[in-house]
């Protein structure tokens, strides 16, 4: 490592200012004092744009219970993976938030991920305080579920759970099923396959060399079924979200070189390989790679009236679009998108991401 780049680690490992009810210590030295003080030592992991892990901010953390409990019996504080990826890397953290107390001792107690509310929280820290584990709690739930829903969600934060104790066995043995037979059971879950779950996959297949062949095996026959049929397309969200998960979304724009230009799989995968279209400035590839002559107006049907999650995705997409639009030199049309997009969408968010997309294709002059 450069001298530079080891200032450059060491500044960004420095904690940032914190709000109660977090102090700035950084986890060494946080464990430190939770030793001094005899108290329990609180990490809430998180990292950059983590929605839930925003909403404990706003939410839970405003809390007075919360707050009276935390100052009372513990040290918290909240690292981020983003500017320390060596100790998300040394906690087993994979999924955010994830939360984690360790006795005075430095022993760890318990650990949970995911957004937890004001009840939920007190719950896990009494728990961790009394010997009553997130995993016992998480079994009685998959237990009672009386819907599939509930029970594939709780085995999926279960599965999660196992890889950051180290159970990486049982945790791949649960993910497996979850990938084949518990996600496409539950249609609000399926996005989750090729998303969330294969990027927990593919973070355990780093260390578990098992893991890392399971997902292969999955992609391989993923590939076998991708055709222009609505389970085809999902077979080519697969396939992108393990090449992209695993490190290697040049892949998937490899696959879709070698197709024949009549091959119907182009139109299922070309849209899954956009931002590396973007990335070798391929403008007019990308364009044509996708079925919608018009996004103006898709994204009004699809995104205009979405919220929270979705409406980020139109923005992302609309962005994406927008570069393709103006690298290959069509103003006119880029300059509509605009209009359609900052009238159906008018938050500072909408016209940031506009700006990215132009501003990577060098642009930003049709920025109004």
């Amino acid at each position: 490592m450069t001298a530079a780049a080891a200032l450059l680690a060491a500044a960004l490992a420095v904690p940032a200012a914190a709000e109660a009810p977090f102090v700035a210590l950084d986890f060494a030295a946080a464990r430190k004092e939770a030793a001094a003080s005899k108290k329990l030592l609180f990490v809430d992991f998180v990292s950059n744009h983590c929605a839930p892990c925003e909403r404990m901010r706003r939410t839970t953390y405003r809390d007075g219970k919360v707050l009276a409990r935390l100052a009372a019996d513990a040290v918290a504080i909240e690292p981020n993976a983003d500017r320390d990826p060596a100790l998300a890397k040394s906690l087993r953290t994979t999924a955010y938030p994830t939360l984690l107390v360790f006795s005075p001792a430095g022993k760890e107690l318990d650990r949970a991920t995911g957004y937890h509310d004001a009840k939920a929280l007190l719950a896990f820290l009494d728990g961790a305080a009394t010997g009553k584990s997130q995993l016992q709690r998480l079994d009685k739930t998959v237990a009672d579920a009386k819907d599939d829903l509930t029970r594939v969600r709780t085995r999926f934060e279960r599965a999660q759970l196992l890889a950051g104790q180290g159970r990486d066995q049982d945790a791949l043995a649960e993910f497996l099923w979850l990938f084949d037979e518990g996600m496409p059971a539950v249609p609000a879950l399926r996005d989750w396959r090729h998303t969330a779950l294969v990027m927990q996959l593919a973070a355990l297949g780093r260390r578990l060399p098992a893991a890392a062949e399971a997902l292969e095996a999955r992609r391989a026959a993923a590939w076998a079924t991708v055709d222009a049929s609505t389970e085809g397309a999902r077979a080519a969200l697969t396939v992108a979200g393990i090449d992209r998960w695993s490190g290697a979304p040049d892949r998937t724009l490899r696959d879709y070189d070698a197709l024949p230009s009549a091959d119907p799989r182009r139109a299922v995968l070309g849209p899954r390989v956009t931002r590396q279209l973007l990335a070798a400035k391929r403008y007019e590839d990308c364009l044509s790679a996708h079925d919608t002559p018009d996004f103006a107006a898709r994204f009004g049907r699809e995104f205009g009236g979405a919220q929270d999650g979705r409406r980020d995705i139109g923005r992302s997409e609309a962005a994406d679009w927008l570069a393709a639009l103006a690298g290959a030199r069509r103003d006119e049309e880029a300059r509509r998108l605009i209009a359609r997009v900052t009238a159906l969408d008018p938050a500072p968010e909408a016209a940031a991401a506009l700006r990215r997309g132009l501003t990577a294709t060098g642009r930003a002059d049709l920025m109004p």
